[in-house]
Formats: C-alpha cells, structure tokens, sequence
C-alpha cells in the first residue's frame, strides 16, 4: 500500500471530523487540535530526544521530521474513544479509563499492521512482546490516552461551570 495514499487517508479523516465539528460548533475542533499537538509532543519525544523507533523515509509530509499523519491520528484515535464514551450516561471520572483502553485496543491492531508494513520500525525483531511492538508502548498509549482524556473531561467541566 501506498505511503502516500494512507497519508492522504488520516490528514483527509482528521479534516473531515475537524469540519464536522467546525460544522456543531459544541467546542470539539479545539479537542481535536489539541489532541494533535498532544499526539505531536509524544511522537517527538518518543523519536527525537528517546530514539524509541524511527520512522521510514517514504512520508510525504513531515512536521519536524514527524510524519503529519502520526499525530493526526493520535487525535482522531482520542476523538473516536471519548466520542465513543460520551455516548453512555456513566461518571466523568471513570470515562478516561475506559478511553485508555478503546485506545489500546485500536493500537494493538494498528501498530503491529504498520510496523509490517514499513512505516516505522522498532528496535526489537517482529516476534517478540506484542509483535514486534514493546509492551513499554502498550502501557505509554495507556497512559496518553488517559492524560489526554482526564485533561480534556477536566477543561469541559470547568467550561460548563463559567458559563
């Protein structure tokens, strides 16, 4: 499959639900920027200052020398697990580990899938851990995900209550 395609594909989905949201006007365009920039922060650390994995060179866009795609689909992966939780009428405080773990769930297919496919490589041979992918990995978009949401659920409640 194309590199170029599946990068057209996630800049193409995330600016579809960015005008979406753009479109409702309920507040959504800021989480999905924000989730961008937070997916952006992430990768840079985890390939810039960690050396965790690198990435192949047949991207066609690059921030920083960060695929755009990546932190892109950080975003869209936060926006589909909490839009996923918004739906169901249960406490705030619990809908974060339940996004943590919708966006595991993504990752453990879509990482495995990538890392064959070329698009970036981990320091460790395919048939080991989560294969190929280190559990360390499983555990940071745990965690990401659960900040990201928590801090996201946190700034809505305290919109409601200026207004």
């Amino acid at each position: 499959m194309s590199f170029f395609l599946v990068e057209i594909l996630f800049i193409s989905l995330f600016a579809f639900l960015f005008v979406r949201e753009l479109i409702r006007k309920n507040g959504r365009t800021y989480e999905l920027l924000a989730g961008a920039i937070f997916g952006f922060l992430l990768e840079f650390g985890l390939t810039q200052v960690s050396h965790a994995y690198e990435y192949a060179e047949n991207f066609k866009f690059f921030i920083f020398n960060i695929p755009l795609m990546v932190p892109l689909a950080w975003a869209v992966i936060f926006y589909l697990a909490m839009a996923f939780t918004d739906q169901f009428e249960i406490n705030w405080k619990i809908k974060p580990f339940a996004d943590a773990l919708i966006a595991l769930n993504l990752d453990l297919a879509m990482d495995t899938i990538a890392i064959r496919l070329h698009f970036w490589r981990w320091l460790i041979p395919l048939d080991q851990e989560w294969y190929g992918v280190p559990f360390e990995n499983l555990a940071g978009w745990i965690i990401a995900a659960f900040v990201f949401s928590f801090l996201i659920r946190i700034l809505r409640r305290v919109e409601n209550l200026a207004f």
